[in-house]
């Protein structure tokens, strides 16, 4: 039995309230990362091998009787190329987990008007991101400090602590 869980299977059905009658997150998660390891065409052994565990634990996580944790589930995304909540998306289950599948499986051309409507325009994946600074833009006090011994922010410089020497 689940340490947090109440009913003697294990695992609380209620989890999520977007998936009504829902089995344990634990088998919903498995049968995710299974559904994306099969979409990679990798076995078994060879996502345990990249996301540095054991076979029988990755096989474990599959079936849904042991959860993963924190860093495995990344490393797992990382191996999928998918985003951590791509492995709690469940397609079938509700509208919005069928929309974000549709979202990962689009090719991002195709999300460029999508973000442009909703007010997300993308930005060059070249280019760097923007900033505020003079120095990063080349305007006044990119290469010296101000009148003063000021900085950009017009704020003196912070002394340096020291520490005290040791007897």
């Amino acid at each position: 039995m689940c340490r947090w869980c109440t009913n003697p299977d294990g695992h609380r059905a209620d989890m999520l309230a977007s998936v009504p009658h829902m089995q344990s997150i634990h088998k919903l998660f498995g049968s995710r990362v299974r559904q994306l390891r099969e979409q990679e065409q990798l076995g078994a052994a060879d996502v345990a091998a990249l996301v540095g565990c054991d076979v029988s634990h990755y096989y474990a996580i599959e079936r849904g009787t042991h959860p993963p944790s924190f860093a495995l589930i990344v490393a797992i995304a990382k191996t999928f190329k998918v985003d951590e909540a791509d492995l709690f998306t469940w397609p079938g289950s509700g509208i919005r987990h069928d929309l974000r599948e549709q979202i990962r499986l689009a090719p991002p051309q195709a999300l460029g008007p999508l973000k442009t409507t909703l007010g997300h325009p993308i930005a060059p994946s070249s280019s760097t991101p923007p900033t505020s600074t003079p120095a990063a833009r080349g305007g006044a006090g990119a290469s010296e400090p101000a009148a003063g011994g000021r900085g950009t922010t017009g704020r003196p410089p912070t002394p340096r602590s020291r520490r005290p020497p040791r007897r």
